[in-house]
């Protein structure tokens, strides 16, 4: 059985784009080897390491947050499908809390799932009647959302977005800072191949990370309201070649995969894109897919861009102050789900599109 993954789990065999060294900088490869700690899952949108020990991983398409003993190599399903106060309907993603806890957001329900540090619900919390739909929950029950426009509403089809911060039990959210999310499609109709667009995640402590993709940096803002711009890094720009604008043709032919309010998944046919249509860049955005991960001590994850046909790919680490201060290398058909004081949590995905996830230690 297999699944389609969102655009976002695309473009797995990438390669490093180089970056202007300076003396804080590590560079290292991913590990070999590893424990692993979970197999045959379908669509998993976070995995949180707990303060306990266990491993919180939800997954969309299976509408299950699992428990995982990495001691046993063990998992039980902590919360299933359905519309009980320990049931999720529509698993959207997962943060971790300062307490050592984690929330998972559930669209299908409208509400916030809060699991303690050693892997017991604590409780649910609604979020309905809210203007703007939630993506993720910080330590001091905010809400980040990014405004979603319908055809008609003023500002529909603009490149810049708002993202909101709602308060407890807000319904309306104050504006944090704009998104540059282009739309990829001109007036005369041509279709924008690979358009530079920002990415965004939440810190258990209430920091926003947002990664502007142009110029390439990161902007800080703080739950105090204190903002910190990042200095530009520096990249080596990295040409398209044949092989992206063949994947990335095959990838905007192939069928939408949408998921509703309950989490049930559809195929949504698409015409073949005809490439004489499309308008193609002569590189690659800085960054892979709007793709950004918390990780500890407050650093921000980033996945460059490389080649479709590449062997590797990088990550980055970016500190609080702006600064690049690691490079991980990556081999083609992984990526990192969650990354800890000590760990990387690595998933890896099939012929089948089902995925697993390995633990392997930083060194």
């Amino acid at each position: 059985m297999g699944y389609h993954s969102l655009r976002v789990d695309v473009h797995l065999g990438l390669a490093a784009i180089g970056l202007l060294s300076s003396t804080t900088l590590q560079s290292q490869s991913l590990p070999s080897g590893g424990l692993l700690i979970a197999e045959e899952l379908s669509q998993p949108v976070g995995v949180v390491e707990l303060g306990g020990g266990g491993v919180l991983v939800a997954d969309r398409i299976e509408r299950t947050v699992y428990l995982l003993d990495p001691g046993t190599r063990t998992r039980r399903s902590l919360a299933t499908d359905g519309r009980g106060p320990r049931e999720v309907a529509a698993p959207a993603s997962l943060w971790r809390l300062p307490d050592g806890g984690a929330a998972v957001v559930d669209f299908g329900n409208a509400r916030v799932m809060y699991v303690g540090r050693g892997g017991a619900v604590d409780s649910t919390v609604s979020y309905a009647g809210r203007v703007a739909l939630p993506q993720a929950v910080d330590g001091q029950n905010n809400l980040v959302a990014v405004q979603v426009l319908r055809p008609g509403e003023a500002g529909f089809g603009a490149s810049r977005i708002p993202l909101l911060r709602l308060a407890p039990g807000a319904r309306i959210g104050s504006v944090i800072d704009t998104l540059h999310l282009p739309n990829p499609v001109t007036p005369n109709q041509r279709r924008r191949a690979f358009e530079p667009a920002d990415a965004w995640t939440l810190f258990p402590d209430g920091a926003i990370a947002i990664v502007r993709a142009q110029p390439f940096r990161v902007d800080w803002m703080f739950a105090d309201g204190r903002r910190s711009q990042g200095r530009t890094i520096t990249h080596s720009a990295v040409p398209i070649t044949a092989a992206d604008r063949e994947a990335w043709i095959g990838r905007e032919s192939a069928p939408e995969v949408v998921y509703n309010a309950s989490g049930a998944r559809r195929e949504l046919p698409r015409q073949p894109v005809d490439p004489r249509t499309v308008d193609f860049p002569t590189s690659l955005p800085p960054f892979e897919d709007r793709h950004a991960l918390p990780g500890p001590n407050g650093q921000v994850w980033i996945r460059l861009s490389a080649n479709a046909d590449a062997a590797t790919h990088d990550y980055i680490a970016v500190d609080r102050t702006g600064e690049v201060v690691l490079r991980l290398r990556v081999p083609a058909g992984r990526r990192l789900a969650s990354i800890s004081e000590r760990f990387f949590y690595v998933y890896d995905t099939d012929a089948d599109e089902m995925v697993t996830i390995t633990r392997i230690p930083r060194g």
